[in-house]
């Protein structure tokens, strides 16, 4: 038996007009649920933290000292006592040429000084003759016991010995510097380091002759590992915000994630270019110039480990303002700037976002300092009401 429910017309139109609003307000609701939820998943917190402000640049590590060791006579590369990545001390035998030209020109050099000698001594014993015989000469002829051209000859032999001598120890002077050269000349056949340090590489093998007529031949590299030195490149735009002494930190590209600690040492004070044109006077060309300009700065580090190598390239970070512990947002939950270091930030409160002004401090590309508006803990979002 089928069953007929009769609705009278006044229940009908209560639930016709009962549905839409049931369904509207289920839909307020839902609507304002995603849209917190939404904004939770975009919020942020007020912390502290470490932040600070950087220049960012490139460079090339080099040793601070580094010495091309090279010979100063010519010869064969007799024996060489160390091989690439030996550590040496200063005045530690390298490397040795062959010795026997500069042992010869030692021995030309000591028969020149010893026949000088000879040469002196034979010209006082004529010196001492030409004097008494003067002497003589000079107490006859007041006798009226020589002749005038007699007294004039002896006069003549004894002021002759006497130039003699003077000639003599001037040759005497010169075969010792002679001597000294060539003594000097078989020394430099002993190379020696003049530093404390690694030898770097070794451009002369054994056996090669060396010839340094023109200039001296590079025979192997030393350098002092135990400091590394970095020169930089600051733009123009960030000259002004460095100076001396100025915290820096880097990386090297085969270690990126190793933090290196060091401090601005110098600045160059005009353009690497103005100098080249000072130095060839071809005016002043940096007016024209359609480049950036860049000043050369330098640090040091220590390399005590030499975990460092010459010619790394190195990332740099110099450090313009720094500060510890203090009220931080991340930099893309800024909203609208007011003013200089003034922002609306977005609060998330009660459920609600409320805009609120706050002052910054230092900023970066990640965080920003608070110094005024938020406190720490405060719930901030990218939405908006």
């Amino acid at each position: 038996m089928v069953m007929h429910v009769r609705i009278k017309p006044f229940f009908l139109s209560l639930l016709v007009a009962t549905v839409p609003a049931v369904y509207a307000v289920n839909s307020v609701f839902l609507s304002e649920g995603d849209v917190t939820e939404n904004t939770k998943k975009e919020s942020s917190h007020v912390t502290y933290s470490d932040i600070d402000r950087l220049i960012t640049t490139t460079g090339v590590l080099k040793p601070n000292e580094q010495v091309s060791v090279g010979a100063q006579v010519n010869g064969r590369l007799n024996k060489l006592h160390v091989k690439e990545g030996d550590t040496v001390k200063k005045g530690q035998l390298l490397a040795e040429i062959d010795p026997t030209l500069a042992q010869n020109d030692v021995d030309s050099a000591k028969s020149e000084l010893d026949n000088a000698l000879v040469q002196k001594k034979i010209t006082s014993l004529s010196l001492k003759q030409s004097k008494r015989d003067y002497n003589r000469q000079q107490k006859m002829s007041k006798d009226d016991a020589t002749t005038l051209s007699d007294l004039e000859a002896a006069k003549t032999k004894y002021e002759s010995d006497k130039e003699q001598l003077d000639i003599n120890e001037i040759q005497i002077a010169q075969a010792r510097v002679k001597l000294n050269t060539a003594l000097a000349n078989l020394e430099y056949t002993r190379i020696t380091s003049p530093i404390d340090g690694v030898v770097l590489g070794i451009l002369t093998q054994e056996g090669q002759t060396i010839v340094s007529s023109q200039s001296a031949p590079t025979i192997l590299v030393v350098a002092n590992l135990d400091i590394m030195t970095v020169n930089i490149k600051i733009s123009e735009m960030d000259i002004l915000k460095t100076r001396t002494g100025m915290p820096l930190w880097f990386t090297v590209t085969a270690s990126p994630e190793t933090r290196y600690k060091g401090m601005l040492k110098s600045i160059q004070q005009i353009p690497e270019e103005m100098l080249y044109d000072m130095k060839s006077s071809s005016g002043d060309s940096a007016a024209s110039k359609k480049t950036a300009t860049y000043y050369n700065g330098s640090f040091d580090v220590i390399n005590d480990q030499h975990v460092l190598k010459p010619a790394m390239s190195v990332q740099v970070y110099l450090v313009v303002e720094e500060k510890k512990n203090v009220k931080t947002i991340p930099t893309n939950f800024l909203g609208e700037m007011i003013s200089k270091d003034h922002y609306i930030v977005n609060v998330l409160h009660n459920d609600k976002i409320e805009k609120r002004e706050v002052q910054t401090g230092i900023k970066n590309a990640k965080n920003t300092e608070i110094v005024k508006g938020l406190e720490i803990g405060d719930v901030i979002t990218k939405g908006s009401d």
